[in-house]
Order: structure tokens, then sequence, then C-alpha cells
């Protein structure tokens, strides 16, 4: 048996088009991703959407990893001003 964080399923019917060409072309959006996780918005879906893309958008690794850290930081923040 899978562990339950296996268990996130999204599904869609397969398009004519799709069944036709026996093939499924997927979009792995990062807003998706998120929402099929049930992740939430705000830093936690920013940390998971810089994480997904990496340096795909020609960001350096030390960028990319500081805005994932600042994202981490600020969520941090909230959650003790919510205490």
């Amino acid at each position: 048996m899978q562990p339950k964080h296996y268990n996130n399923i999204w599904i869609r019917n397969l398009t004519d088009e799709e069944i036709k060409a026996k093939q499924i072309h997927l979009v792995l959006d990062p807003y998706r991703i998120c929402e099929v996780l049930g992740i939430g918005g705000g830093a936690r879906e920013q940390i998971v959407k810089k994480g997904l893309r990496w340096t795909g958008k020609g960001d350096s690794e030390e960028k990319v990893i500081t805005e994932i850290m600042q994202a981490c930081e600020r969520k941090l923040a909230m959650i003790k001003e919510d205490k």
C-alpha cells in the first residue's frame, strides 16, 4: 500500500484528439500541482513554484535558493504573528 502522500490524484477526461493520437501532453503547471496537492496559496505556493521551476527561468541556483529561503522566512514570521 502506498503512503498517503502518494494518493493525490488529478483526473480529467481524455480529449478526442488525445484518444486519436494515442498521446497525452501534460502541462506540469506549478499552480495546478499546488491546487491538486492542497498546498494553499501565498508563501507555500511560492516555495513549491520556485522549487519546481528551479533555474528554468534563467535565474541562478543561488537566486532561486535565496528566494525560497525568503518565502520560508516570511511564512515562519506569519505563523509566529498568528500565535
